[in-house]
Formats: structure tokens, sequence, C-alpha cells
């Protein structure tokens, strides 16, 4: 994989990152305060378990296959090994 390949997967890692701490914060501090005290509520409100949850999940299922690839070398083989 090309340097700058490298380089996009790991800035688009970073960034996230960053946007699931702000996802992750923003649910106490939601639940915290009265509905419509907050700004940008009306878009991510306060989620409940069922939701919050399998929506935690995928980001960090995305943030691991981006850091950890299941094949450098190119090769799908190594997802089946036992």
């Amino acid at each position: 994989m090309s340097e700058r390949a490298t380089r996009g997967i790991a800035i688009t890692a970073l960034w996230l990152g960053v946007c699931l701490s702000i996802f992750q914060l923003w649910q106490p501090i939601a639940g915290f305060f009265p509905p419509g005290a907050l700004p940008f509520e009306h878009i991510l409100g306060l989620q409940g378990a069922t939701y919050f949850r399998p929506t935690h999940l995928g980001w960090i299922l995305v943030l691991g296959y981006l850091l950890y690839p299941v094949a450098r070398d190119g090769s799908w083989t190594r997802l089946f090994d036992g």
C-alpha cells in the first residue's frame, strides 16, 4: 500500500475517532440537561440504549477494520484462518 493511501486511512481513522468521542460524550450531556436546552439536539438527540449501542458498535468495528485490516498483503484467505 502506498504511503499516500496509508496517510489517508490514518486521517480518516483520526476523524472517525474524534467524531466517536463527541458522540460518546454527547449522550450523557444530553441526558443531564432538560430537552431543548442544548444546540444540535434536534440532530443528535438523546438515543435510547437500543439505538445507541449498535451505533457505538458499528463505529468501533469500522475503526478496528481501518486500523487493523484483515490482510495487509491483499489476500483475503486470512479471514478464514482458524
